[in-house]
């Protein structure tokens, strides 16, 4: 009985390691990316999206100024410098400090 509830916990703790590592974490430390940012989704869950040229979307996570920027020039193309990359339910998320604007052609 008691090498059952030793091999109970030690299946247990090997489990809750695994899904704990492969939950969410950084995937990248900090760079620069480059893309159209939009909105995505319907609200109240509507989330400010990066689309690059390559097909690959990142959801951004932002405050403040930079919040303002992008939320105000919707559909603009933008660079912008993050600190790093989570994963959540396989999409990647963006936390981003800082943003450039460098092309918008909307009416705003």
């Amino acid at each position: 009985m008691k090498k059952y509830v030793f091999n109970l916990f030690l299946f247990s703790l090997i489990a809750l390691f695994v899904s704990l590592s492969a939950c969410s974490g950084e995937v990248e430390s900090s760079g620069t990316k480059t893309g159209r940012v939009i909105m995505t989704g319907h609200e109240p869950f509507a989330r400010l999206t990066l689309t690059t040229d390559n097909n690959e979307a990142y959801y951004i996570e932002c405050e403040g100024e930079v919040k303002e920027l992008l939320l105000k020039y919707p559909g603009g193309n933008f660079i912008l410098e993050y600190s790093g990359v989570k994963e959540e339910l396989n999409k990647k998320i963006l936390l981003v400090k800082k943003a450039s604007l460098v092309e918008h052609k909307g009416a705003n």
